[in-house]
């Protein structure tokens, strides 16, 4: 290996630790800001391990930037509705009167609206796998924070907005 090859791999990896440096307070502060949603579950044990992988997550896609960058943005804000809507029922409810009874229709709705973004924003993109997977997988942890089996059920308005969305452009080309 020449002194220009060595110079390159040390730039190159100079270059990485700074980017990783850079999307780490920027994963921490948007993974703290969805920890809010730990308000809204009575047992917070596997939402905390949900906060975690949320903010690895977020890191990594911040860290590799383009796509991944981007689709991590997009799901976070996203995931936002369903993940902080049992803590925001929960909190202004006197003792969870009518929206608790109903938590789990409340937070499929959500999950559609948050799947509908998504869907909505991959297909002006050109529905890029890479901002699909990041997209989809951190509205999906974000949702989760705010109550396992609410972000579950959020992750299936998720799922449902996203194919009937995604699916709508290729059904529309095979009707001409």
């Amino acid at each position: 290996m020449t002194s220009t090859d060595r110079l390159a791999v040390r730039a190159r990896r100079r270059y990485e630790f700074g980017r990783a440096g850079r999307a780490l307070p920027r994963a921490l502060l948007a993974a703290g800001i969805a920890a809010l949603g730990l308000a809204g579950c009575a047992p917070p044990t596997v939402s905390v391990v949900c906060v975690v992988a949320l903010a690895t997550a977020l890191w990594a896609c911040f860290w590799r930037g383009s796509a991944w960058g981007r689709g991590a943005r997009i799901g976070w804000a996203a995931g936002l509705l369903p993940g902080l809507t049992p803590a925001t029922i929960r909190l202004t409810q006197d003792h969870c009167a009518l929206l608790c009874e109903h938590l789990m229709i409340v937070c499929v709705l959500c999950g559609v609206g948050a799947g509908a973004v998504v869907a909505t924003y991959g297909l002006k993109g050109g529905a890029e796998p890479r901002f699909l997977a990041a997209a989809g997988g951190t509205a999906v942890l974000v949702g989760m924070v705010g109550c396992i089996p609410a972000g579950l059920a959020a992750a299936v308005g998720m799922a449902l907005a996203v194919s009937l969305i995604a699916s709508a452009p290729l059904l529309a080309s095979h009707r001409t």
